[in-house]
């Protein structure tokens, strides 16, 4: 299945969708939108805003049949009921109807044995830069 008809499955409305660029034309592409600018060495450089890093309390793990028993549940990991995850999805394809999408498949774990797919979903170029 080609990636537009995944992301219109998944409940997307995209506009024009890029699908595994490489780094070079992932920061051209970047340059073009106006996300950023080239630095002396040649590097991409954002500006991020206030906000920068991770913030602990955006986590949410959904509690469910998979990660009821495998989840180290506490402080960090606080369960989260399926209904949360179903209306932050909403919010995302909502954010994202008619955005340029910007999708990287890949894998999280360098042993083959053990690695796991992932597909990361952007709506800028600079954050498919993994």
């Amino acid at each position: 299945m080609k990636i537009e008809g995944w992301l219109k499955e998944k409940g997307f409305k995209p506009g024009n969708v890029f699908h595994n660029l490489t780094p070079a034309h992932l920061v051209e592409e970047a340059i073009r939108r106006g996300e950023g600018t080239l630095g002396a060495n040649g590097t991409l450089m954002v500006r991020t805003g206030e906000r920068t890093g991770r913030s602990p309390n955006d986590r949410f793990v959904i509690e469910d049949d998979a990660t009821k028993t495998t989840v180290d549940w506490g402080s960090v990991n606080i369960p989260q009921k399926p209904e949360l995850y179903q209306h932050i999805t909403k919010k995302i394809r909502q954010f994202s109807d008619n955005k340029d999408l910007f999708v990287f498949d890949g894998y999280v774990g360098a042993d083959e044995k053990h690695r796991v797919k992932v597909r990361v979903v952007t709506s800028f170029a600079w954050h498919s830069l993994l």
